[in-house]
């Protein structure tokens, strides 16, 4: 709450799709397979870019625990993302 009332962050939200279209995206471009939670993060980030004609880069660290693997996604998800 203090960084978002200080102005030291922005907090948003994205649709289950965009959800699944940012794992596609980190996937495609960084050849990494992230679990649901940062996907939500980089379809905003993705969104909040487009935004911003004048940023060329973004630097993202993406850390999670537990260790996470495709397998935790359900039977359905995979199928949708191809990853079956």
């Amino acid at each position: 709450a203090w960084l978002k009332d200080t102005g030291r962050a922005r907090y948003g939200a994205v649709t289950d799709a965009e959800a699944l279209a940012g794992l596609q995206l980190l996937a495609r471009t960084e050849g990494i397979l992230c679990a649901l939670e940062t996907a939500h993060a980089i379809a905003y980030l993705d969104r909040a870019a487009a935004a911003l004609p004048t940023v060329e880069a973004a630097k993202v660290h993406i850390v999670w625990e537990p260790q996470w693997t495709p397998q935790m996604i359900s039977e359905a998800g995979r199928k949708a993302l191809g990853l079956e």
